[in-house]
């Protein structure tokens, strides 16, 4: 073997990576989530998506008496791809949970609103969500 076939990392193996290592413990994480979300028909995106529209939505009625969120300010709090919000919030809106309708003064930007639907579930999987959380992450070590 040549040395331009030579990775010329300082780990002998991944698991020696702590990048690799939060990786693998991140996706163990999403794993189980999804897991207490698959009665609801969500995952751990979409249901982040849900929680953020709504925290954004209580927010939003303190300040304006109206609980509708752009999706621009979604995409900044979740930092996920436009891609990916624009392809979730669908899936949440053709599941009933949330509205998703342009926004006048700009016709590329969307408004997004919770449903009585989407509070609902919200409601019911948020318990379920932070007492995985609890029990997932007590037994991690951060450094």
């Amino acid at each position: 073997m040549t040395d331009e076939n030579n990775l010329n990392t300082e780990y002998a193996s991944p698991m020696d990576s702590p990048g690799f290592r939060f990786w693998q413990t991140f996706l163990n994480w999403q794993r189980r989530i999804d897991v207490v979300l698959a009665p609801y028909d969500l995952t751990q995106p979409s249901f982040s998506l849900l929680a953020i529209s709504a925290w954004l939505s209580e927010d939003s009625h303190k300040a304006t008496q109206q609980r509708v969120v752009r999706q621009k300010v979604i995409v900044e709090m979740s930092r996920l791809s436009k891609m990916q919000v624009s392809q979730l919030l669908q899936r949440l809106n053709s599941s009933g949970l949330v509205t998703v309708e342009p926004y006048e003064l700009d016709r590329r930007e969307r408004l997004i609103e919770l449903t009585e639907k989407g509070w609902s579930v919200l409601r019911k999987t948020i318990v379920l969500v932070e007492a995985t959380d609890r029990e997932f992450l007590s037994n991690v070590r951060i450094k």
